[in-house]
């Protein structure tokens, strides 16, 4: 019964180091992010909006008409009966003002950037679910053999208790406890077993594949020498909300258009036939500007006054996220360096129990529990290690920086 739970660590183990041997690096898992289609699909839709963007500043269709004009309805064949009488072709060509044209097409390039940067944006999210998923297989792995650990001193123990009982001594009591730290450590396997399944369905969406590699060792950046992504991108929603309000007051200068129509007439009994045209311009007047684009120019610069305060927000959200996340990179960095110094206490303490235990001053039992109290602070440095790993991405992400081979 005491084997089982170390039977099942080593099994986990082995696998792990099969998997690992032919596993891909960061880097490659890195660029495969770049092919994830929630990136990918962003990426194209700002590719679509620039290829776009060359079409805003060309001209709508002109308009073709093809008339008969003055007809009797009597004879609705006859052009010759009535002097008014003709067919007629017309073609009729708006031309919208170029400030207009040019304020679509600079929106349209803003909507490009936009889709760009939101691209990244995920491709920095993802990233930090990549290194989450490592840094936590890592842990789990580590607490596996953490667990294995234990329970070969809890075999070890029990060995001895059991040599104890033989002679007579009472150890019952001591046996059943044993059994019971047993169990709770067995559960304790399932448990990181389950974890690390979540995980690796995690990096299966991710990269199509789950291997078990160490994280990328990452430092802190520096606030002052970089933006933040969700910065940039509300930037960019500023410019656009820029822009729409260089749209609307493009509407109060006019619009353009150029009409051109050729008239035929067919000879009569009191008229000659005769072919004729006309041709016209035309230009908007924005006569009801005080109701129309007034209004609609005032509603775009409040958007540019509520867009520069959602940059002020993304501004100070970032600030919050770099400096909690800061702060627990260097919380779990100082607990690090108290439990590396804790185990090397008990390391001391362990070594003085040896020295009693070969002098017969100190039972085994007393021994063993120091070192126990010693393996079970190795869980504590894993979670701790992959804690700053994460801390660590949580930063880098904020900037979209990635990590370099």
């Amino acid at each position: 019964m005491l084997h089982l739970g170390a039977l099942f660590a080593t099994l986990f183990l082995a696998c792990t180091a099969l998997a690992g041997s032919d596993s891909p690096s960061y880097f490659e898992l890195q660029g495969m992010l770049a092919q994830h289609p929630s990136v990918a699909a962003l990426e194209q839709s700002g590719l679509g909006q620039a290829t776009r963007a060359q079409g805003d500043m060309g001209l709508p269709n002109p308009t073709l008409a093809l008339g008969i004009n003055n007809v009797p309805i009597q004879t609705p064949t006859r052009f010759d009966r009535f002097l008014p009488s003709n067919k007629s072709i017309a073609i009729a060509q708006p031309l919208p003002n170029l400030t207009a044209r040019r304020a679509n097409r600079a929106l349209t390039l803003n909507r490009s950037d936009l889709a760009l940067a939101q691209a990244k944006n995920t491709q920095a999210q993802l990233t930090l679910q990549l290194i989450t998923s490592l840094a936590q297989r890592q842990r789990i792995a580590q607490t596996i053999q953490v667990i294995q650990a234990q329970l070969d001193k809890i075999s070890e123990l029990d060995q001895w208790l059991k040599g104890e009982m033989a002679s007579g001594k009472p150890a019952y009591g001591e046996v059943e406890a044993l059994d019971i730290q047993h169990s709770q450590l067995q559960e304790q396997l399932l448990l990181q077993e389950g974890e690390d399944q979540r995980h690796k369905a995690t990096l299966e969406q991710l990269v199509q594949q789950s291997p078990r590699i160490a994280p990328p060792a990452l430092q802190p950046l520096t606030w002052q020498n970089h933006t933040p992504i969700a910065v940039e991108i509300a930037q960019i929603k500023q410019a656009m909300a820029s822009r729409q309000v260089e749209i609307t007051q493009a509407s109060l200068r006019p619009d353009y258009g150029v009409n051109a129509m050729w008239q035929q007439r067919e000879d009569g009994k009191n008229f000659s036939g005769e072919d004729w045209y006309s041709i016209t311009a035309t230009i908007s007047v924005p006569l009801w500007a005080k109701w129309n684009q007034k209004p609609k120019i005032a509603a775009a610069k409040v958007a540019v006054d509520e867009a520069k305060l959602l940059v002020d927000d993304a501004l100070r959200s970032s600030r919050a996220s770099y400096d909690t996340a800061l702060a627990e990179y260097h919380t779990s960095g100082q607990l690090l360096k108290a439990i590396t110094k804790r185990q090397q206490e008990i390391r001391e303490l362990e070594a003085a129990m040896n020295r009693r235990y070969e002098a017969g001053e100190a039972s085994l039992e007393q021994l063993i529990k120091p070192a126990m109290t010693r393996i079970k602070l190795g869980e504590d440095l894993a979670r701790h290690r992959a804690l700053q790993t994460i801390a660590a991405a949580k930063i880098h992400t904020l900037f979209y920086s990635q990590v370099q081979p």
